[in-house]
């Protein structure tokens, strides 16, 4: 792109230099990004023994909010229910905010994820940016809860309110995130590699840290956005759903632990026809 081109020029030959050692280990992470996962799911199984085994099945009863399952049923009759707040972007996209977990489901959670890194078990990166947090597939909870929880109940409402791009999300990549003092506080402005994405609040005890969206898509930043991005301010249990090509980040907190499920969704139909959110490419 021009503007990057342009910003290479700027830099000094050691700059550049460095540079290029971030970007090879980033290809290089990439490219064994399938094999490096699979080794370190076999030894997580050989390690983590879960405590709380009712969190790795869907059971809508104990752990979706009585509002989110209101709402999905409208969703399946054509109808965005009054619990979904809806936010429009500078961009011009839409971000919507509704319950979506029970917050004791959520207290549950967080506390079998602090016997998972309590094991000594492997990790994996969530992704490129964020340093901590873990991949739910990983951990055997894609299987029994997050797969129904997409198929059964995030789609039907991503079919409504996304019509193309998030009516025939196939796949996801589900992990958590977090954010405290003397480790990540913030996440400087991005987009994901998803067509449309989940962000779920799951506690647990925080001050400040909002999401702002700016909308735009892959990368370009809408004109003034950054002084009107749409502010959120995270609520445990509640969710956010945006397009995964929306410019948005994680403001700092200024106190405590923030831990947040984030589900990148993907139509594999959409990425043929209209390139990768993430990159452009349509062969992903």
């Amino acid at each position: 792109r021009k503007t990057e081109a342009k910003l290479l020029e700027t830099l000094t030959e050691s700059e550049r230099e460095d540079l290029e050692g971030v970007l090879s280990a980033e290809v290089e992470r990439r490219m064994r990004r399938d094999y490096d996962a699979m080794v370190r799911t076999e030894q997580i199984r050989k390690v983590y023994k879960p405590r709380d085994k009712e969190v790795f099945t869907l059971s809508p009863d104990k752990m979706l909010s009585p509002e989110f399952i209101k709402i999905i049923s409208g969703a399946k009759e054509g109808k965005l229910g009054e619990a979904v707040v809806t936010h429009k972007t500078p961009g011009g996209a839409k971000a919507y905010v509704f319950p979506c977990l029970q917050p004791s489901f959520c207290k549950r959670l967080i506390q079998e994820l602090d016997v998972f890194n309590a094991s000594g078990a492997p990790k994996g990166r969530p992704n490129s940016m964020n340093r901590h947090g873990i991949l739910l597939n990983e951990i055997g909870m894609t299987e029994g809860w997050l797969d129904p929880f997409l198929f059964h109940y995030l789609l039907p409402l991503s079919r409504l309110v996304y019509p193309g791009v998030g009516t025939a999300l196939t796949s996801h990549k589900s992990f958590t995130v977090e954010y405290q003092l003397g480790e990540d506080t913030e996440l400087t402005a991005h987009y994901d590699d998803a067509e449309v994405t989940l962000n779920v609040c799951l506690g647990v005890d925080f001050e400040k840290g909002d999401l702002e969206i700016f909308g735009g898509d892959k990368g370009i930043m809408p004109r003034n956005a950054l002084h009107s991005p749409v502010h959120l301010q995270h609520k445990v249990g509640h969710a956010v759903l945006h397009m995964g090509a929306s410019m948005h980040r994680a403001t700092a907190i200024t106190k405590g632990r923030r831990a947040n499920l984030i589900m990148w969704c993907r139509n594999p139909l959409h990425r043929l026809e209209k390139g990768c959110a993430l990159c452009g490419q349509t062969h992903r």
